[in-house]
């Protein structure tokens, strides 16, 4: 144990999401955070966003896990800086 003052607490930690968009926020384009909805796949956000597969998952190695997306978690994308931002 180390001793510590009776009103210490712990820094905050950062999201996973804000690490993952802090890291794309440095390569050219738009940095998008989708926020997943019931019936989501990779393939529908992929085809959506006009974005590889294969790339999602390496953005977002700390979210997706084993091609499981879950409800209501968000994803980082790396879109062209031509994308429509209606999205």
């Amino acid at each position: 144990m180390l001793p510590v003052h009776a009103n210490w607490t712990p820094p905050p930690r950062q999201s996973i999401v804000k690490l993952a968009k802090r890291a794309l926020d440095k390569l050219p384009g738009i940095t998008h955070v989708h926020k997943v909805k019931k019936g989501d796949t990779l393939w529908k956000i992929s085809n959506m966003y006009n974005v590889p597969i294969k790339a999602i998952r390496k953005w977002n190695k700390r979210t997706i896990r084993r091609n499981i997306l879950r409800v209501g978690a968000e994803i980082v994308l790396k879109l062209p800086a031509t994308y429509p931002s209606s999205t």
